[in-house]
């Protein structure tokens, strides 16, 4: 998915009461309209904050020189995004926060997963960097009135090479009591075949911040399913993207997570997607000989070893990272799929075994996509604390890939 990324979701939730603004007199306050200006990569998030869904928090803490500020909370009760600063106190090219956590007063960890997006706004002098920690709720009435932010490790680039500065910072935040809205709820009840997958589309509930479908498919060839570019479009054309999806209910295999369309005058809505990617119900590999620098097996995919790097892969003056296994990607549907949609990688991998049955655990690893001289290239890195020097084979497991039937179709919500 376009969002592999990394889908950022959150066990948190938010209490919410009176706190309005205009959207008019919002915007004619300067700081107000930099958080608008900031949100921009989310429709839902934008829009609310233009409604008002806006909360001052200013509180820090500080350690080695460098002060992490925790500035506003902008949202609702099912998503909102945590704008923060880094003030370095010697200029820097860039700065964010590597390792983070959530923690309650008591001192327990907020299960979930948080995607944190990086503004490129600096000031002048270089020394204060802003982001942004974008968060979403899976359970109600969770969340305590008081949340910790741990961070243990904030990275800084100084020449083009990163300097990792591990330390404690806590800050406090207050979760902020904004005017409760209504749950719009809604239903496409429909069931379709694509191909000779069955997909059934099912309740629809928008918050200010965030949209979610259920949707779920029913073939036992296949696994891994997922549509292709999905979005909801207003009667005048106006899209809403997909930014992810969870595991649904008992009802709904998957929930599908779009922007939010609630302050949209639109009288009607449709959800649109251009067909299902899956992959066949089978456990898929692809085994590297690191030895002999070959592919001994690709599951019958479309793509090529480019290289196999050891040492200090990532030019990191630790030289923490052993190894760096590069693929190109030459699948004809796979390569037009990422350039159709703008999506970063084809694939989407598991665990790691080693010849031993030894495994490689996602902490362990680091994935990235590049493409460079018209070619589009996979790269995954194993840490060098956690490689095995007798190591000779790798097998990398396929969860996902971006191959499927491409049929567009649309559907109305009613």
């Amino acid at each position: 998915m376009a969002t592999s990324a990394a889908i950022f979701i959150a066990v948190l939730i938010i209490i919410v009461n009176n706190f309005t603004v205009s959207a008019e007199t919002m915007m004619k306050v300067p700081i107000l309209r930099n958080i608008v200006e900031i949100l921009k990569y989310d429709k839902g998030l934008e829009k609310s904050a233009k409604e008002g869904y806006v909360k001052d928090v200013s509180t820090f803490s500080e350690d080695k020189g460098v002060k992490l500020v925790v500035n506003n909370i902008a949202g609702h009760n099912k998503r909102f995004a945590i704008l923060y600063s880094i003030e370095t106190q010697k200029p820097y090219q860039f700065a964010f926060i590597e390792n983070f956590v959530f923690f309650d007063e008591e001192g327990n960890k907020i299960e979930g997963l948080y995607n944190v997006m990086h503004s490129p706004k600096i000031n002048k002098t270089n020394n204060i960097f802003t982001g942004t920690i974008d968060v979403e709720i899976l359970e109600p009435n969770k969340i305590p009135e008081k949340i910790y932010l741990y961070a243990n490790n904030i990275e800084l680039f100084e020449n083009d090479k990163s300097v990792k500065i591990d330390g404690n910072w806590k800050v406090r935040i207050d979760i902020p009591k904004f005017s409760e809205m209504p749950v719009k709820k809604y239903s496409i009840d429909k069931k379709v075949l694509v191909g000779d997958i069955e997909v059934s589309l099912g309740k629809v509930e928008i918050t200010p911040t965030t949209c979610e479908i259920g949707v779920s498919f029913n073939n036992d060839k296949y696994t891994s399913f997922d549509l292709i570019n999905p979005q909801i479009q207003t009667e005048d054309g106006e899209i809403y993207k997909c930014y992810g999806w969870v595991e649904g209910t008992k009802s709904f295999k998957y929930v599908y997570k779009f922007e939010s369309p609630y302050f949209t005058k639109s009288k009607s809505l449709k959800l649109k997607f251009d067909g299902i990617y899956y992959k066949p119900n089978k456990d898929e590999y692809i085994v590297v000989d690191l030895e002999n620098h070959k592919i001994l097996d690709s599951s019958g995919y479309g793509i090529i070893l480019k290289e196999i790097k050891y040492g200090n892969v990532l030019g990191d003056d630790e030289g923490k990272y052993g190894i760096d296994i590069q693929f190109v990607i030459t699948d004809e549907q796979i390569v037009r799929n990422m350039q159709k949609y703008n999506i970063a990688g084809g694939f989407t991998y598991g665990e790691i075994y080693d010849q031993n049955g030894r495994r490689y655990d996602f902490d362990d690893c680091l994935w990235r996509y590049y493409e460079q001289n018209g070619e589009y290239i996979e790269s995954i890195v194993i840490k060098k604390n956690k490689l095995s020097l007798e190591t000779k084979r790798l097998k990398i497991k396929i969860t996902h890939v971006l191959k499927g039937i491409e049929k567009p179709m649309e559907f109305e919500i009613k």
